[in-house]
C-alpha cells in the first residue's frame, strides 16, 4: 500500500469515526497494519517518550507500559475527550517497534457502573497478525489497574458466535488472567466473570 493510499484509509477512518459512534460496526473496518515512522531512527526509548508525551499532551490518559517478548513497546491509554466517560472507558494499544510506530493501533472498550462497582468487557479488538505476541496480556494489565483505581469488584463480559471460531484461544486467555468462562456450546455464545479479591 502507497503512502498516498495509507493517507487516504487514515483519512476515511477519522471522517467515519467523528460521523458514527465509534462501537457502530462501520467503524470496524479492517485496515492492513502499516508503521508510521518513528522520529529517530531504530531509537525506541526516544519514541516511548515522544508518544508518552504526545498521549498526555492530547488529553489522554497512559495506563500501562510495557515491553513483549519480542522487544517491542506497548502503551495502552485511555481516550479521555469522550463524552461519555462515566460509562465507557476507550483503550487504545499502541505498539512501537524499530520498524515503526503499528497503525491503526487496537482497541479496548470497556462499560462500567461506577455506583455498583462493576466493569463489563464490550470489545477486545486485537485480530489478526497481532494475536499472540502479548499484546492483550499487556492490556489486560492496564484493565487491572484501573480496575485498583476505580475500585471495581467484579468485571463480566460476553463470549459470541463471532469468538467461537478461536473460542479454545480465547478461553485460555481469559483463565490465564483468572476469569472464570462458562460456555453454551450449542448456542456458540458464554459469559467471563472476573471477581476482583480484596487485598
Amino acid at each position: 500500500m502507497s503512502t498516498e493510499d495509507k493517507d487516504q484509509a487514515t483519512r476515511i477512518t477519522e471522517v467515519i469515526s467523528n460521523i458514527f459512534d465509534e462501537n457502530d460496526p462501520i467503524v470496524n473496518l479492517e485496515l492492513p497494519t502499516y508503521y508510521e515512522p518513528l522520529q529517530r531512527m531504530e531509537d525506541l526509548t526516544y519514541e516511548v517518550e515522544y508518544q508518552i508525551s504526545k498521549i498526555n499532551n492530547t488529553g489522554h490518559k497512559l495506563i500501562h507500559q510495557a515491553t513483549n517478548r519480542y522487544n517491542e513497546e506497548v502503551l495502552v491509554f485511555q481516550i479521555l475527550n469522550d463524552s461519555r466517560e462515566n460509562e465507557h472507558i476507550h483503550l487504545r494499544v499502541m505498539v512501537i517497534t524499530k520498524n515503526g510506530v503499528q497503525v491503526p493501533y487496537s482497541n479496548v472498550f470497556l462499560g462500567i457502573k461506577p455506583e455498583q462497582n462493576k466493569m463489563h468487557i464490550n470489545d477486545f479488538r486485537i485480530e489478526g497478525d497481532r494475536v499472540n505476541r502479548g499484546y492483550g496480556s499487556i492490556a489486560m494489565e492496564a484493565i487491572k489497574k484501573l480496575v485498583n483505581e476505580l475500585k471495581i469488584t467484579l468485571i463480566t463480559g460476553s463470549i459470541t458466535r463471532v469468538d467461537w471460531d478461536h473460542i479454545e484461544r480465547s478461553v485460555h486467555f481469559y483463565n490465564k488472567h483468572g476469569f472464570t468462562c462458562k460456555l453454551d456450546a450449542g448456542r456458540e455464545v458464554g459469559k467471563i466473570e472476573w471477581r476482583v479479591r480484596s487485598k
